[in-house]
């Protein structure tokens, strides 16, 4: 997947703010924790990671804040600002109501409020340590200690910064220096701190939100601590409030798959409940829904230059719409190092995973590139928007997929008595524990070598 590629949006006090966009259907706004360059961040696997797989279920949009990044520089800066610049934001996306990702005060005081005073505009919330006031943050004394190195050598801060922000692992923490150290000025991050230092006690505010919420917070992290994020979920009617491994401040350093499946889950299912109660364009009929990723393709990214991952990456693209469109099926997406495609008859979907194994295999058998995958079967009543799938039948396809083997095409027991009679080869695998779903969903392999 390429770059996104940047464009403008004017505040209402006349500042450029440098937004993009990736993938399709409903729109989720990521707020960074620092406050973003999607020049560089794009060139971090863990960033460009999350962003492409939260494009695959989502149009995702970002947008660097002011004073950061390709936005604005040395312009005036405050709380209502951010407010605006929010709205700015959504405003030109011109969509329905858009669903928000904030992670660390600033960012999430913005969303709180902004959520609070534009209900409408709003569908569903996810907050990453959030805090109710500031107190929780600045009293820390490993803060306090990185805060009073803020007047002196910029790249000695932004090292240090950087290094408590990921929780420890150093590889990463050099990437966010430099991100830090690029991303803005010595003085704008010291007018930031300033702010928060002013920043208003937000208890009476999350009274106020309405929308479904989802608090998550790092299980290990003491700044801020777990108190303070249950405070926000308890304040906020109706929110939900989950505990995630690790200890980064920073969403994607750690365990990223996890907290990426649970704001896909979270933002998936509370977009489905508010379309069933809508009479807008969204659609439903009965689909096969097929999910499909390569196995350890962060790994991969890692040991190949870009250029070689492209041509690897085409070579993969070409065999699996082949085999999907050569069945009858629709590419839904395709989502980075992943596809998603629906078919009308559950048969066709299992067929077109066969040959889309055989085809990979064959394709890098002689490869020094271990390009595998891994397939997902379900089937269901999605619900269509824009000509994108939402809802819990897609969601089991994707954890389907997750929980095949390397090589392998897992199939719900919905799908495996729909083709009963067919020729297919299955292995029965019991009940599998699927993420987001109380109850487990009884699986079938599909033998196919």
């Amino acid at each position: 997947m390429d770059a996104p590629a940047v464009k403008y949006v004017r505040a209402p006090d006349g500042v450029s703010l440098a937004t993009w966009s990736l993938g399709s259907g409903h729109a989720l706004i990521v707020m960074t924790a620092i406050g973003g360059d999607i020049t560089r961040e794009w060139g971090m696997p863990a960033l460009r990671h999350a962003y492409e797989r939260l494009a695959g279920s989502f149009q995702v949009v970002g947008y660097d804040m002011r004073n950061y990044g390709l936005s604005d520089r040395g312009v005036e800066w405050s709380f209502e600002h951010n407010v605006a610049d929010l709205l700015a934001v959504v405003e030109s996306i011109q969509s329905g109501p858009v669903s928000i990702f904030a992670a660390t005060p600033r960012p999430e005081f913005s969303a709180i409020t902004f959520a609070g005073r534009y209900p409408e505009r709003v569908s569903s919330m996810v907050l990453f340590d959030p805090v109710p006031d500031v107190s929780y943050i600045a009293d820390d004394q490993r803060v306090g200690t990185i805060l009073r190195m803020k007047e002196g050598d910029w790249r000695t801060f932004s090292d240090a910064s950087a290094l408590m922000l990921v929780g420890g692992d150093q590889t990463a923490a050099d990437e966010y220096a430099d991100w830090i150290f690029e991303s803005t000025t010595q003085a704008d991050y010291a007018r930031q701190w300033e702010l928060l230092d002013r920043a208003p006690d937000i208890r009476t505010l999350l009274s106020e939100v309405r929308c479904p919420t989802l608090v998550m917070h790092r299980r290990d992290n003491t700044s801020p601590p777990a108190a303070a994020s249950r405070e926000v979920a308890r304040l906020i009617d109706g929110a939900q409030f989950v505990s995630v491994p690790g200890r980064s401040i920073l969403p994607f350093v750690e365990e990223a798959d996890q907290v990426i499946d649970r704001i896909v889950d979270f933002v998936d299912s509370s977009t489905a409940s508010r379309l069933s109660d809508d009479s807008g364009p969204a659609t439903q009929g009965f689909r096969t829904i097929l999910f499909t990723d390569v196995v350890a393709s962060t790994p991969l990214l890692t040991q190949l230059r870009d250029a070689k991952m492209r041509e690897v990456m085409r070579d993969h693209d070409a065999v699996m719409e082949a085999a999907v469109t050569g069945h009858g099926g629709r590419v839904v997406k395709t989502i980075g190092d992943a596809f998603m495609a629906e078919f009308a008859v559950p048969s066709a979907a299992v067929e077109a995973a066969i040959e889309a194994q055989r085809a990979i295999r064959k394709k890098f058998a002689d490869s020094d590139v271990p390009v595998r995958v891994r397939i997902g079967i379900n089937a269901g009543e999605p619900i269509e928007e824009d000509g994108d799938l939402h809802g819990a039948s897609v969601v089991i396809a994707k954890r389907l997929e997750s929980a095949a083997d390397t090589n392998g095409i897992l199939v719900s027991d919905v799908v495996k008595q729909m083709v009963t009679g067919k020729d297919f080869d299955f292995e029965d695998r019991g009940p599998v524990e699927l993420k987001g779903f109380d109850e487990p969903v009884r699986a079938w392999a599909v033998r196919w070598q």
